[in-house]
């Protein structure tokens, strides 16, 4: 989108996954949504999600039931 590509031009890489998070309504998921979906959907074991996952903590707390699931 054009505020994904504002923020990697501005060099403010840190904010994309916040506009990810909150571009739901426009198609975008972060990483752990999608293997999230994965796991709960019985395509993958948890233990291959968590070793694909950059945020693993928070993955396995999604997992778990400890965070939010994310929307869908």
């Amino acid at each position: 989108t054009m505020g994904v590509r504002n923020l990697i031009r501005e060099g403010k890489t840190h904010m994309i996954i916040n506009m990810l998070q909150a571009g739901v309504k426009d198609g975008m998921q972060t990483l752990n949504s999608a293997l999230y979906k994965l796991v709960t959907s019985g395509d993958i074991s948890a233990d291959d999600a968590l070793l694909k996952s950059s945020q693993p903590d928070e993955l396995r707390n999604l997992i778990q039931g400890k965070a939010c699931e994310p929307a869908k």
